[in-house]
């Protein structure tokens, strides 16, 4: 008896040290969060498993209810420019479609998707980096998830400057010459809240395809790209092979349009403009 007690420890010993070999120490995974975070990763970084797991607890869930606006009229604007009527055309007004605006704004002025949501019964997700607007957001409580975060330009997350020039807040990039002639330019624009004051915050950002990977990859209707000149960089970061997005809208009156298209072009879109600022790319 005494040798089985004795193989019987042995070997719940090693099972139980072998669970404890792959739990890490709880200070080991917050110190490789904060360098994925930061852009230290070599290896699968917009699949990795603290990644996604930190971007589903980041996110804002959907409200459930109805919007609270500021305007109620609002509910009934299609887009900045009446985008969304080529939407409601494509998709012969469709119900309980899903969406992603990036450059969600608060949620009410020139959205995109707001239409959709209210009168149409869809949801999705709403991607805003400027924090004091991303409050803003919140308190509307859109029925859709959200995140305060902007998009990463890189294959990984990462940390950048980002200019919170009100409806024209971008990604401050010293390594562009006209960097500062760009800064001064939206000085002279219409702010639309006055009362968020104008600075230059260092922001966290998300590759697309990661947030997408934290909604379970959804299919998605429609998404709206509208980030003030980034928008063919994070196009470049996003595997168009392994998600499934029907419908792009994308500014692209600071954007490469010929680069634009031609990366789009290549993964099955077919390109329709849409005057004054934006082009419709629609998977064939």
């Amino acid at each position: 008896r005494f040798y089985v007690f004795l193989i019987f420890s042995m070997v719940l010993g090693l099972l139980l040290l072998n669970n404890f070999s792959q739990i890490s120490p709880p200070h080991i995974d917050k110190l490789e969060m904060r360098q994925i975070l930061a852009g230290q990763c070599s290896n699968d970084c917009m699949e990795n498993p603290l990644l996604i797991d930190h971007i589903q607890a980041t996110m804002v869930k959907p409200s459930g209810t109805s919007p609270v606006l500021e305007n109620p009229d609002t509910n009934k604007q299609k887009g900045q420019e009446g985008q969304v009527d080529h939407i409601l055309k494509y998709y012969n007004n469709k119900k309980n479609g899903f969406f992603i605006e990036a450059g969600a704004w608060d949620g009410e002025q020139l959205s995109n998707t707001l239409y959709l949501e209210t009168q149409l019964g869809w949801t999705g997700l709403l991607v805003e980096p400027n924090k004091q607007v991303f409050d803003i957001l919140v308190g509307k409580k859109r029925n859709a998830h959200s995140i305060n975060s902007c998009l990463s330009i890189k294959g990984n997350a990462e940390k950048v400057k980002f200019d919170t020039a009100d409806v024209y807040g971008a990604i401050d990039n010293n390594n562009d010459p006209k960097n500062d002639a760009k800064k001064n330019r939206k000085s002279q624009m219409r702010f639309y809240h006055q009362e968020v004051a104008r600075q230059t915050l260092t922001v966290q950002c998300y590759p697309l395809y990661s947030i997408l990977l934290a909604l379970g990859n959804p299919r998605v209707d429609f998404m709206s790209l509208d980030i003030e000149g980034s928008e063919l960089d994070v196009l470049r970061t996003l595997p168009l092979d392994k998600v499934d997005i029907e419908v792009f809208l994308i500014e692209t009156n600071k954007a490469n349009l010929t680069a634009v298209n031609d990366l789009m072009a290549k993964a099955g879109y077919e390109m329709t403009p849409i005057p004054p600022f934006d082009h419709l790319f629609v998977k064939k």
